[in-house]
């Protein structure tokens, strides 16, 4: 499978999503990595932090936006 920018902004902006709604909720990091990301996405800790620190929604409608 081909490398695009897009599926991986959007699987970025997913785990964002979710990490956002259990913060909310009080759970540390770690415990919304081990419950709710790890299970779902299959991806290492330090990629779970990396993601993080990405802002994709605003790169994430650009692309869509260049598209159409």
């Amino acid at each position: 499978m081909a490398y695009n920018r897009r599926n991986y902004l959007k699987r970025v902006y997913a785990v964002n999503k979710i990490t956002d709604k259990y913060v909310r909720d009080g759970l540390s990091m770690e415990e919304i990595y081990r419950r709710y990301i790890y299970p779902n996405f299959y991806i290492s800790r330090t990629t779970f932090f990396s993601y993080m620190k990405i802002d994709c929604s605003e790169i994430l409608e650009e692309i869509e936006n260049n598209e159409k």
